[in-house]
Order: C-alpha cells, then sequence, then structure tokens
C-alpha cells in the first residue's frame, strides 16, 4: 500500500470535479531537517527508503513518464526549437519503466505523523523509470529555490545542507535499488528541460536553462 492520505469521495467543488482524502496532520520532512541538520543523514535516509517504497508498486493505469516529459518539453517557452529537439532526441532513447513515479518528490511533500510518513501531492504522479523519478527529486534539491527573505549567510549555509543532504539521499537509493549515479544523470536533460515548462521563479528558470545548454553543449546563441 502506497504512504498516502487514503481517498474517501468523489464530489463536485465549486463547479469543478474534486476527491475527498483523510486529513491528514503531522510535520514536513523539511521542517524536520532544518530543525536537526545534524541528524541530516538520518533524513535523506528516510527519503530514499520511502522513495523506493513509492517504485516497488506498478505504475498500470497512470499517465505515461515519457509522454507527459515530452509535453513538457514541447512546451517550455525558453527552449528554441533545435533545443527541444535534440532533448527528445535524447528522451526517445531512455527505458520506459512501469513503476509508480510520484513526479515531484521532494521533503516538503512528506508529513511525519504519529502513524508514520505519509507522502502528498499525488498531482504528478506516472508510470514510468525509477530512476527518472529520482533525477527529478535530485533535480528539486540541488535547483530548488530558497526563500528570498533569507539572510545571505544563511541562504549559503542552506546551500551547503542542501548538498549534502542530495548526496546522501542519492547514495541511499542507488545502494537500496542497485543503480547507479550514471542511470539517473542519463535523465537529467529531459527532466531539467520539462521543468522550465512549470511555474518557478525566474532565477531557477535561468539555472535550469543553463544547465540543459550544458548538458546539450551548445552555448547561449544556438
Amino acid at each position: 500500500m502506497l504512504p498516502a492520505p487514503a481517498a474517501r469521495a468523489r464530489e463536485e467543488w465549486q463547479g469543478r470535479p474534486a476527491i475527498v482524502y483523510d486529513y491528514v496532520t503531522g510535520i514536513p520532512l523539511l521542517t524536520h531537517i532544518l530543525r536537526s541538520p545534524w541528524r541530516l543523514r538520518r533524513h535523506a535516509r528516510q527519503l530514499a527508503v520511502l522513495h523506493r517504497d513509492v517504485h516497488t508498486h506498478g505504475g498500470t493505469g497512470l499517465p505515461p513518464q515519457k509522454a507527459v516529459l515530452e509535453h513538457q518539453i514541447r512546451s517550455a517557452p525558453l527552449l528554441t526549437d533545435r533545443q527541444k529537439a535534440a532533448v527528445l532526441a535524447r528522451l526517445s532513447q531512455l527505458p520506459d519503466g512501469a513503476v509508480t513515479c510520484h513526479g515531484d518528490l521532494h521533503p516538503d511533500n512528506i508529513l511525519l505523523t504519529p502513524d508514520g510518513p505519509v507522502i502528498l501531492d499525488w498531482l504528478t504522479a506516472h508510470c514510468g523509470d525509477p530512476l527518472a523519478d529520482v533525477a527529478r527529486t535530485v533535480l528539486m534539491l540541488r535547483t530548488g529555490s530558497l526563500p528570498g527573505e533569507l539572510p545571505r549567510p544563511l541562504q549559503s549555509l542552506l546551500q551547503i545542507v542542501r548538498r549534502r543532504f542530495c548526496r546522501f539521499y542519492l547514495h541511499e537509493y542507488l545502494r537500496l535499488a542497485d543503480g547507479t549515479v550514471e542511470q539517473v544523470t542519463a535523465w537529467e536533460l529531459p527532466v531539467a528541460a520539462a521543468r522550465l515548462a512549470e511555474h518557478v521563479p525566474e532565477a531557477e528558470k535561468q539555472q535550469l536553462l543553463l544547465r540543459v545548454r550544458t548538458l546539450l553543449r551548445w552555448g547561449a546563441a544556438d
């Protein structure tokens, strides 16, 4: 059984279809990380174990991962047609996969409750390769925006904590799944390009765009 809030009913809310879920109370994993950074490795292992658990479930009936990524890549406004074609060519060479993928798993989407951890925000769930899902999480951990109102020294400290957390998470996940860094890295280009179609802060978009160009080994003029 997936560690997710139980769905109870289908209803209509303000003229739109809606699903009623169990109300879950708990503290986000992100809050635990910020409160006890000296337990960083333990928190990273929690994320890795949960993510691996998700990937033990079949994804039948969910949208296909590569179709979702392709739609996002084609919709990314900052990419040229040539860049999109190159990314899509790379995507076509990657494995399809057939497991449940969350599509946006990060520490703020995990609640630690008295009954155990619960994963939230399943709207982006799809069926595909688990290591593409891991690549998405790694991307979020590395490039996700920090609150702009934080003092610069604290932002620098959080960047260091985030990089260490990401390294611990990836190492633990690959140990559990018997995977390799190269398998995850192979998904970085299409995942980063697809992220450009989402509503993210401008600074993060520019960082993602630079990463896409770097992975394509193209300059800004291409």
